[in-house]
């Protein structure tokens, strides 16, 4: 195996390269899925714009006593680049619109006043990704446009994140509830993936 030998300005130029094809993947990513989703409203004759048709899934369940949301988005949030806006823009109308359709469409009339957001990315492989680098205030710009938390500012909301591998199914999967339920919630995702 041959070794080669970057020099700093040629690394540099790579890593700012892989950048941007990562960006133009996520986009088109986007578009793909508004593509399959108005194919299949023509298949079934009954055409709606691809936002309208396409949304995450979306749930309001209980666990024991407590209501908990369940949002699930298929693979991994895209990476964050504060430095782009025309990419940010892109991220944000796409990521916050379709929260905001897939919680209205199951119209829970739940407002969660202090809440606390549980994300797991699940990634198809186990190469090394910074969970910080990702464009989650997408994700709480949603919620509370949505009205499903009631602020996402750091008086309202407590997060957490995980990152775990899923090589067959990478998705990104969304839980929110009140945050006394916290400590509850955890332990029962846990104990379910325990017993799978």
């Amino acid at each position: 195996m041959k070794t080669i030998i970057l020099r700093d300005w040629e690394y540099e130029q790579k890593v700012e390269r892989l950048k941007e094809t990562i960006k133009l993947f996520e986009l088109l990513k986007m578009l793909n899925l508004k593509d399959y989703q108005e194919l299949l409203s023509y298949q079934n004759n009954t055409f709606q714009h691809p936002l309208e048709t396409f949304s995450f899934k979306a749930k309001m369940t209980h666990m024991n006593e407590f209501p908990v949301f369940y949002l699930e988005i298929p693979g991994i949030l895209p990476l964050y680049d504060d430095k782009d806006n025309q990419y940010l823009k892109q991220l944000k109308n796409f990521y916050v619109s379709q929260t905001v359709n897939s919680i209205q469409k199951i119209n829970s009339g739940i407002t969660f006043e202090k809440a606390f957001i549980l994300i797991r990315q699940y990634f198809p492989d186990l190469k090394v990704r910074d969970l910080d680098n990702r464009s989650k205030r997408f994700i709480f710009n949603g919620l509370r446009q949505s009205g499903l938390i009631k602020d996402d500012d750091w008086k309202n909301i407590t997060y957490m994140e995980v990152g775990l591998l899923d090589k067959c199914n990478p998705r990104t999967e969304i839980y929110v509830c009140d945050t006394d339920y916290k400590i509850q919630l955890l332990e029962q995702i846990e104990s379910k993936v325990m017993s799978k």
